[in-house]
Formats: structure tokens, sequence, C-alpha cells
């Protein structure tokens, strides 16, 4: 048993690690920049994400009355038992008008990932931990592997992330592919 411990400590099933797949949006033509910043709110809010953080907003007013605004959104929600989801969208748009639709640039780039074992419970000294370690490396074979939870994570990660992408096309009125 304590070969098999060691094994799995010096494997990648214990590390914590954070997985991204970014997703770039670009997008030139009319849009409706308070509706679209409604949409990507919204979404957080409607999959129960926790406290949405801004910690970048840039609205800088230009010639013509028109802006250019910078953003950062972040929150995290827990998908499983055992993995976190997070998704981060960092934003630059041009030539914005509040209030209705203008003419301008929309540059996305929408990050999600995932932590695995957010509370711990494959930690040396936890019991799940031993009875992971049990299935996992008895002949048999039964029982759930770790990388099953890190396949939950990654598919929860990429479903949140082209969620809001599709949201956010269908909303401009570009086709979804």
């Amino acid at each position: 048993m304590a070969d098999d411990w060691k094994k799995w400590k010096e494997s990648s099933y214990s590390k914590k690690e954070v997985f991204e797949w970014p997703l770039t949006f670009k997008y030139r033509g009319e849009f409706d920049y308070d509706g679209l910043m409604n949409v990507i709110r919204s979404y957080y809010a409607k999959n129960k994400f926790d406290k949405l953080d801004e910690p970048k907003f840039k609205y800088k007013v230009g010639g013509g009355g028109k802006a250019e605004v910078e953003f950062t959104l972040f929150s995290e929600m827990k998908a499983t038992g055992f993995t976190k989801v997070s998704l981060t969208i960092d934003g630059h748009m041009w030539n914005v008008e509040r209030g209705k639709p203008t003419n301008g640039k929309v540059q996305l780039k929408i990050q999600s990932g995932f932590i695995h074992d957010y509370g711990k419970g494959f930690d040396e000294n936890s019991k799940l931990q031993r009875f992971m370690l049990q299935k996992i490396y008895t002949p048999t074979g039964k029982g759930v592997a770790y990388a099953d939870v890190k396949s939950e994570g990654k598919k929860n990660a990429e479903k949140v992330a082209n969620g809001l992408l599709n949201e956010i096309k269908s909303f401009i009125g570009v086709e979804c592919v």
C-alpha cells in the first residue's frame, strides 16, 4: 500500500491545476453596448456563478461622443463536488455610444478553466483519498478514477465558455457555427 501511495503522490492526479481554453470573438458592425453588457452579466447570474468581480473597467470618451471601453469580468462556480469552474472575459470595444446601437468594434477573450479537487478531498489525510486510492490500484480496477473528475471539470469549463460565446453571437446577430 505504501508503494501505491508513492505512485499516486508522484502522478499528475495529485496535482491541483487550472486549465484554460481561451475563445476569441471579434466583430465589427452595429451592436448595442448596454444590451451586450447585460447579456454577459446575466449569463453569470443565470448559471449561478459566485459574486461577479470586475477588476478592470475603463470608459474613455473620445471625439464625437463615442467611447472606448475596456473591461475584465471574473467569477467562479462549483460545478461538482470536486471541481470548480472559472470564467473570465477580457473585453475591448471601440466607437461605443450608451443607450443606442452603434457601428463599432468588439473584441472579447473568453477564458474558462477548472480547478480539480478545490475542496482538498484528495489530500493524503482524507478518507475519500484513501478510498479512491484503494479503488484505483486494486487488481479489479473497479471504482471511480481520479481522471474522471478531471474530465468532468474540463467538460463543464468548455460548456460554460461555449455557452457564453453562443449567447453573445446570438445577441449580436452573428451566425453560431
